[in-house]
């Protein structure tokens, strides 16, 4: 996100200069423990969970494409089905695959007798897919720019295409706080684009 977070930060840093906005270094792919242990403020998340004790705002919504190699078989068809991926080899960040939206809002009870292969950086899961090691599900905002250069192809998830939300989300007592929600509402200005 961070070509589009980035500049919402500054935005934000701009109108709140006495506010430190950090973001976490490492890559943490379950961060809700960490909101809810005071360790992080904010997250951004398309899935809601521990709704009793967050609070989750809509910032957009995103289509999430699966990506292939241009010479891959699939880069011909218009859009994609569950049985069409159903031998792939889909990289995708290491997160449970009952988390990942491919399988939760796509594939879900489809079989699936391919490879599910985890990479922890987004630039290297791009390589591999543009060298035909695999394919992936990515947002669409991540997905242009390399597909504008002809290192890959996106297609949609479905005749329709998967939608998907992107939340901001926050403890509940923290919804009303005066510099969350300028935040939330920087965010939304920016619309994730």
């Amino acid at each position: 996100c961070f070509h589009w977070l980035l500049p919402t930060i500054k935005e934000f840093n701009n109108f709140w200069p006495d506010i430190k906005v950090d973001y976490e270094r490492g890559f943490s792919y379950d961060a809700i423990p960490d909101l809810l242990n005071d360790e992080l403020d904010l997250v951004l998340t398309s899935d809601i969970r521990e709704p009793d004790k967050l609070e989750y705002a809509h910032l957009f919504d995103f289509k999430l494409k699966l990506i292939v190699a241009p010479d891959h078989e699939l880069a011909k068809k218009a859009y994609v089905t569950a049985l069409d991926l159903k031998n792939e080899t889909i990289i995708s960040y290491p997160i449970p695959r009952e988390r990942q939206d491919i399988f939760k809002h796509f594939i879900q009870n489809a079989r699936f007798d391919g490879t599910l292969k985890n990479v922890d950086q987004g630039l290297l899961i791009f390589q591999l897919v543009s060298a035909g090691m695999g394919v992936a599900a990515l947002p669409d905002w991540l997905v242009t720019p390399y597909e504008s250069q002809g290192l890959i192809k996106s297609i949609p998830l479905g005749a329709l295409g998967l939608t998907r939300p992107m939340y901001l989300a926050m403890k509940k007592n923290m919804k009303d706080n005066p510099v969350y929600r300028h935040f939330l509402n920087t965010c939304k200005l920016n619309n994730g684009r």
